[in-house]
């Protein structure tokens, strides 16, 4: 081997020259110098490798083989020549080496790199080195060129031996070939998937050609066993079959280790190739092989972290035989994949892994798997023992856990969390799916190096055109969730500005919406064929569908007011059904439409199903299932056959007003349905021509009626909560009725940002929730004719969550312009009219689930009402859902600022007044400390406090339960007769107020009123004597902060339950499914051991809440935790906390549960000897079990809460976790609701709960649990969230829970009558004037101001004298120093700025200017302050009735400036 020279014999020289080269600066001085005299051996290279600046060649017929363990390190250059061999451990490409395995200019041949490794732990730096060919330098590799691939150019029936193709450039004598799958001899996908030869067909072939003739006839080894068609289909479909030639001129190849011989399906460790974070990859006319490892990064070609990488690609290549994905994108940007063949690989055949990546370009590849991977299609296959189908799961790996919805619940050929990139003509057969766009399950806001800092669901889509995808045994082209926006990106694919996520712009209204267009796609042979759950905005142009069993399959559709139609020019051939069309709230446009049939012979009639899964409980799929059907220019093959007829149709559920218009008509369901009765709603009568005719099948009976020449007919939709049955009444016609909702489960819709995933999430079950994003898909709808005058009568006020919604629309922005006239009565918030709606009304806010806002619809253009809630709000919750979801605020902005231009919102503080302006206004929402998400502020008397010190005080009121209800303002709880009002405190939940807001206002008459420290209070406990609220439960919640926040990587989803190792410190982790035990340790953030649930107890199912048992003494002491199971055994497992197997111990729980709503928790008291498990709900329950010697099947159990009333009274509304706190002889549970996302503290004996709150935040929190010192408590939730909060100051839960236990015993005395004096009058004391400054306790300094606020209501004194300079100044020093929200500090300078105003108060009852001089601080200005407070003041003279209503959340200060909210 002739070896170049080098310079490790001139060190000294070198550095000598060096040394001058520094100085001058002259670098042509290095050139100079006198090479080596000795070449390298191949010991040398195995052994010290390449020295940078060096560079050494392996020549025509060498060979360099080191021994096993020998990873060659290349820092200069290696060249490897044709007809090659190498052998090592592995090869590093440092980021000055180069490795050059031929070049464009000249490619080789024959070169085989042979990557010898042993099995190893994947987790160690040293085994991902082992089997790999690494680079972070120049890795070039040019193979000599072939074609890679071709098309079959006719029909190859079974038994032949020859294939005609339509090229075949270098393809050899000895070339593996294989030949896609076409279906066979089936004729649809039905007969081919359950005929007598549905593995044939559906199998590709691989042969061996044994000779190849000039014009591309190819003769192969054995003949085939199934047809494989290469003609096109009736002159309409390119039923063409992929030809593959498997051979490169460079291979690149090792040993593979399986993991389970006997089941291939769990993988194993093969070699791995990457170019990691720098350097430039090009590879062109390579194999790899016997690859991939199950670990994440371990793939088998892998671009990891290149960022913009323009000169890198991967070209007519193959890989075959791996595992862990073929072809990886990840974190790389502009790089190629070009005419690469993926066969036979398990997992995702090409992968884009995090969800940033972007304009990378997938062109024409060919991704195969041997047999359709899928075990449901094809159910007459043999099983592996374990339910498993071996060859229906021929390409999926059942693998880790981080990558299981790509590579095993969804395997598919080409799976992407980035949308952004460019797919183009590829071909992808027999995959559970072809191509998905998901986002693993868990990644909605990315994974990996992505994570927190993309929003998957909103990212734009690429190109998509010309691709091919057949043969696959689930869906073809498949998005799951996707709203694509206009997304502000960095050049590294982040998310710069989180606002843009958002569907529109929430400071003008503007759609945010990027649409795309996918052409020339075809899909056959299929089962679901191009589709989606939700996605809008896209168009398919020239799209064909043909042979599946739905020609596309849709479930919500949206169309923004920029996008084009649904489908332009799309043709449906022979499918089992034409399509499954989407449900929603949209314009569903076919502009061009053919339908197909080409097998006369064949007696089925497809369908055409509209309100696909509309109407669905606990869901928002399909919105209000009514949708404009607009089908123009529909033709058909079929002789003697219309086009469309009204039988043609099918709906899915008969309750819709969906409409359908074609054939110059219009038709609608009349109802008898076996699902529900009724049809559409119609707000007139129909002309006597229009024909009733029915589709009755095995799906359910509909009746449509059809109207000819009746075109103008359109949709009313409202989302609204109930508001009983409107009556309707048309000029001319008369008056009908329209009911409430879309489907039997209206009420039961989500509500919040299920969909819409970055819109705030609503926490709660029974709907609505008063949150402030209405994403809500229930209402009312119904169908109008153009010019109609109509009167809608609601015959019932809503009160509470939600009943400012009313959003209207009418027709849709981009249908021919119709118009009708609009009154509304029965509502006086509502009512109002006639207003002329025009069909282009704005759609501003509204989704295709409901509004963001109640501001938004036609009726609100036209009268605006008070509402409850605003954009500044949703902006507000916003933030607070990005600090949640831990978006990445460091490098995107955050800043959820709304800025109105031209919005309008109407607020108003003085009922029944409504003021309505366009103005610019400028909220300003804090992301410094996260607030519960769902909860609006307290109600209190609107004289209780004055409004600005009630403004800088709000968020007391949203870290406790329910909203506090107001006896006085009977429009914000209804009456509940007289008493006095509840003060501002910590305690105002509906524990202790005169009404349950859970129970729909309705009042309280079981309970008493209870003096606490000086405040009146109602107490709904149902006993004789008041509980003295324990000061134990008023400190450790409070005092707690969120220190640290992690994903945990190794899980993927399903995280349920938590308990700490009080030994070591450590975490014991529990995953419902599937099942398995985790050891985490929360130093390092690493998972020490899994133990799935094969290796330990076969039977355990559902495994949800974990818990520490400590020592067991009749065994010897060997430590023990115990894991609930949530319904299907209902048991107490214990375990060994070393073994982590099962100790034989078990209980049986005797509870009835509902599915899925079972035992979700656990926790243990050592010291009686009693598990305490919670039921989630439906009844929410704590059941105290006993712990008898070695367990029982009927062991002593008590139900010790089983008051609904009285869990809701606390904000909980479903019991996820449960934490037993060590008070001595008693103690104290820790309630984990994941739903409200709060801890709450409950003592045992009294049942009495603590004032304090502790809002977790997070994405669904599951289970909680405490450490030993009992200083830092952890909230476990799904998908793989651990949470960890720890005390602003000194101090745990242990002392605090024995405190408590003394103090529920003391009780005050019984109050049978209402005092006169509801408050104390005392001024703020001492002690907690030091708390404040010297503590930086922010409770005690709210109690300071609240204090102020309740001497200010008698009227007495200046409320601002009695803020001593002392006290100003705490204020001053805690905001200057970052100690308090931002929120308050805004509101208290502002606070300041208005006592320092000079304000010409008016008695009159006009709306006066008011003339203000503010003082301002050095840091902010006169504007800025005045725009924080939306730039006016209104006066309010004193009087006796200021309170507001409806909903504003301020309450009305007498004597003081107070804030026109318009």
């Amino acid at each position: 081997m002739k070896m170049a020279r080098h310079l490790r014999r001139h060190h000294n020289l070198l550095s000598v020259v060096v040394v001058v080269v520094s100085s001058c600066c002259c670098f042509g001085l290095l050139l100079q110098l006198p090479a080596a005299a000795d070449a390298l051996t191949n010991d040398e290279i195995c052994k010290n490798g390449i020295p940078a600046g060096t560079q050494s060649t392996i020549n025509t017929g060498e060979a360099l083989t080191c021994d096993n363990n020998d990873i060659i390190h290349i820092s200069g250059q290696l060249i490897v020549k044709s007809n090659t061999r190498v052998r090592a451990a592995g090869m590093f490409v440092d980021a000055t080496g180069t490795l050059t395995i031929g070049t464009p200019e000249e490619p080789v041949r024959d070169v085989h790199i042979y990557l010898n490794h042993q099995p190893c732990d994947i987790n160690s730096d040293a085994c991902k080195r082992q089997g790999a060919l690494w680079s972070e330098g120049t890795l070039d590799i040019h193979g000599t060129p072939k074609t890679p691939w071709t098309l079959l150019q006719t029909d190859a029936p079974a038994g032949s031996s020859t294939l005609q193709v339509s090229a075949c450039d270098n393809w050899s004598v000895g070339d593996r070939v294989v030949v896609s799958a076409t279906g066979g001899e089936g004729t649809r996908y039905t007969n081919a998937v359950y005929g007598d030869n549905a593995d044939e067909n559906f199998e590709a072939e691989q042969r061996t050609i044994t000779a190849v003739d000039a014009g591309c006839v190819v003769t192969l080894d054995t003949p085939l066993r199934s047809r494989h068609r290469g003609s096109w289909l009736g002159g309409i479909v390119p039923t063409q079959a992929e030809v593959a030639n498997l051979n490169r001129a460079v291979v690149i190849t090792g040993p593979f280790h399986r993991a389970n011989v006997e089941r291939p399906i769990e993988g194993g460790q093969g070699i791995t190739t990457r170019q990691h974070v720098r350097g430039v990859s090009r590879i062109d006319h390579a194999r790899v092989e016997n690859c991939g490892r199950l670990a994440v990064g371990e793939y088998c070609m892998h671009w990891h972290v290149l960022k913009s990488c323009p000169s890198c690609y991967v070209k007519n290549s193959v890989v075959e035989g791996g595992v862990n994905k073929g072809i990886t994108i990840h974190g790389t940007h502009d790089a190629l994949v070009q005419n690469n063949v993926v066969y036979d690989v398990r997992g995702a055949s090409i992968f884009i892994e995090d969800g940033n990546e972007m304009n990378n370009v997938v062109d024409s590849n060919v991704l195969m798997c041997p047999s359709l991977s899928n075990p449901v299609a094809l159910a007459h296959f043999t099983m592996d023992g374990t339910g498993k189908h071996l060859r229906g799961r021929r390409c999926a790996l059942d693998g880790h856990q981080e990558h299981r919805n790509s590579d095993f619940d969804e395997q598919s050929g080409l799976y992407a969390l980035s949308p952004s990139n460019h797919i183009i003509g590829n071909r992808i057969s027999g995959h559970d799916n072809a191509m998905f766009v998901n986002h693993q399950g868990y990644g909605v806001w990315g994974i990996g190096n992505a994570a927190r800092r993309v929003c998957v669901a909103s990212m734009p889509f690429g190109r998509t055109e010309r691709n091919v995808f057949h043969n696959n045994a689930g869906f073809g082209w498949y998005v799951n969730v996707a709203f694509p926006m206009d997304v502000d990106l960095t050049a590294d694919g982040h998310v710069s500005d989180w606002n843009s996520c958002l569907p529109f712009n929430m400071a003008t209204g503007a759609d945010n919406a990027k649409s795309f267009v996918i052409k020339d796609h075809v899909e056959y042979f299929n089962d679901f064929s191009m589709g989606t759950y939700d996605l809008g905005d896209v168009t398919f142009e020239n799209a064909i569908s043909a042979l599946n069993n739905k020609g596309a399959y849709w479930k919500t559709y949206r169309r923004g007011i920029n996008s084009g139609p649904f489908a332009k020019n799309l043709t449906l051939v022979d499918n089992w059904s034409y399509l499954e069309a989407p449900g929603g709230s949209a314009l569903v446009e076919f502009d061009g439409l053919r339908l197909v049939k080409l097998n006369s012979a064949d007696n089925h009639k497809p369908r055409f199903v509209v309100n696909h899964h509309c109407g669905l409980p606990n869901e928002q799929t399909g919105g209000l299932c009514a949708s404009h059907y607009l089908l123009k220019d529909v033709t058909t093959t079929n002789p003697g056959e219309a086009a469309l007829a009204p039988t043609t149709f099918y709906s899915e559920t008969s309750k819709s007003s969906a409409l359908l218009l074609y054939n110059g008509g219009a038709q609608w369901l009349n109802g008898a349905s076996n699902r529900d009765e009724r049809g559409a709603n119609l707000a007139f009568r129909a002309p006597d021509n229009c024909v009733i005719s029915g589709y009755w099948g095995g799906w359910g009976n509909n009746e449509w009626m059809f109207c000819e020449g009746l075109d103008d007919v359109r949709i009313v939709r409202i989302y609204s909560p109930n508001r009983g049955t409107l009556q309707v009444t048309t000029a001319g016609d008369g008056s009908f009725e329209v009911p409430y909702g879309t489907s039997f489960y209206s009420e039961q819709k989500r509500q919040g940002s299920t969909r819409y995933a970055y819109t705030p999430w609503c926490s709660g079950s029974s709907y609505p929730i008063d949150c402030a994003n209405y994403i809500w898909p229930s209402g009312y709808t119904f169908l109008v004719r153009d010019g109609s005058e109509i009167s809608i009568a609601i015959p019932s006020q809503v009160d509470g969550p939600m009943s400012d919604l009313f959003t209207m629309e009418y027709s849709e922005p981009l249908m021919s312009p119709t118009s009708i006239t609009v009154s509304v009565s029965g509502d006086p918030l509502l009512a109002g009219g006639p207003c002329l709606i025009e069909s282009t009304h704005s759609r501003s806010f509204i989704t295709p689930y409901g509004p963001l806002i109640p501001q938004s619809g036609a009726w609100f253009e036209c009268n605006p009402w008070q509402a409850r809630n605003d954009v500044h709000d949703f902006a507000e919750a916003f933030s607070l859902h990005l600090q949640y979801n831990g978006a990445d605020c460091e490098s995107a902005n955050c800043d959820t600022t709304v800025t109105a231009t031209g919005v309008t919102t109407t607020t108003t503080t003085q009922a029944p007044t409504t003021t309505t302006s366009t103005t610019t206004t400028t909220t300003t929402m804090s992301t410094a400390a996260p607030l519960p998400q769902g909860v609006t502020a307290c109600r209190v008397k609107s004289d209780a406090s004055i409004d600005a010190i009630w403004d800088a005080l709000n968020w007391v009121c949203t870290q406790v339960s329910s909203p506090c209800c107001d006896p006085v303002d009977t429009s914000v709880c209804g009456s509940c007769g007289d008493g006095p009002s509840m003060r501002l405190q910590a305690v105002a939940n509906t524990a202790w107020c005169p009404m349950r807001l859970s129970e729909g206002y309705s009042c309280v008459t079981d309970g008493h009123w209870c003096d606490f420290g000086g405040t009146m209070a109602w107490s709904a406990l149902g006993s004789d004597t008041c509980v003295t609220l324990p000061e134990a439960l008023n400190l450790p919640l409070a005092s707690l902060r969120l220190c640290e926040r992690n994903f945990i990587a190794e899980i993927d989803k399903n995280l349920s339950g938590v308990a700490v190792d009080e030994r070591t410190g450590n975490l014991i982790l529990s995953l419902n499914w599937p099942e398995r035990i985790l050891l985490y340790n929360p130093n390092t953030n690493s998972v020490e051991r899994t133990v799935w649930k094969e290796d330990v107890l076969p039977l355990l199912r559902d495994a949800e809440g974990v818990a520490w048992l400590g020592p067991n003494d009749e065994r010897d002491g060997a430590y023990e935790f115990a894991i609930v199971e949530e319904s299907a055994s209902r048991r107490i497992v214990i375990f060994d906390a070393d073994t982590f197997e099962p100790t034989g111990e078990t209980y049986d729980i005797d509870v009835n549960i509902e599915f899925n709503l079972g035992l979700e928790g656990i926790t243990y008291d050592r010291t009686r000897r009693i598990f305490y498990a919670v039921q989630e709900k439906s009844p929410m329950r704590i059941v105290a079990v006993s712990r008898a010697s070695g367990g029982g099947s009927l062991p002593t159990q008590e139900i010790i809460v089983d008051d609904q009333d009285q869990l809701r009274d606390v904000g909980l509304t479903d019991l996820a976790g449960v934490a037993y706190v060590d008070g001595g002889g008693s103690g104290a549970l820790l309630l984990l609701s994941h739903e409200q996302k709060r801890v709450v503290l409950m003592d045992i004996d009294t049942r009495a709960f603590g004032e304090e709150r502790l809002s977790v935040g997070g994405i669904q929190p599951e289970g909680v649990a405490y450490d030993a010192s009992k200083a830092i408590l952890y909230i476990a939730g799904e998908p793989n969230e651990l949470m960890t909060f720890c005390h602003d100051e000194g101090g745990g839960f242990a002392a605090d829970a024995k405190s408590l236990v003394g103090k529920q015993r003391e009780s005050a005395a019984t109050v049978d009558t209402i005092p006169e004096e509801a408050s104390s009058s005392s001024s703020p004391s001492d002690d907690d004037d030091t708390e404040c400054i010297q503590n930086f306790n922010r409770r005690k300094c709210l109690r300071v101001l609240e204090k102020v606020s309740d001497l200010a209501a008698t009227q007495q004194e200046d409320p601002f004298e009695l803020l001593n300079l002392p006290q100003v100044d705490e204020m001053d020093q805690l905001c200057s120093r970052r100690k308090m929200r931002r929120r308050i500090c805004r509101k208290w300078k502002t606070l300041k700025n208005l006592r320092e105003a000079e304000v010409v108060v008016d008695d009159d009852d006009d709306d006066d200017d008011v003339d203000v001089d503010v003082d301002v601080d050095d840091d902010e200005t006169a504007e800025e302050v005045l725009q924080e407070e939306e730039t006016t003041a209104e006066v309010v003279p004193r009087g006796d009735d200021q309170s507001s209503r409806g909903g504003n959340r301020r309450g009305g200060g007498r004597g003081m400036p107070r804030r026109n909210d318009t």
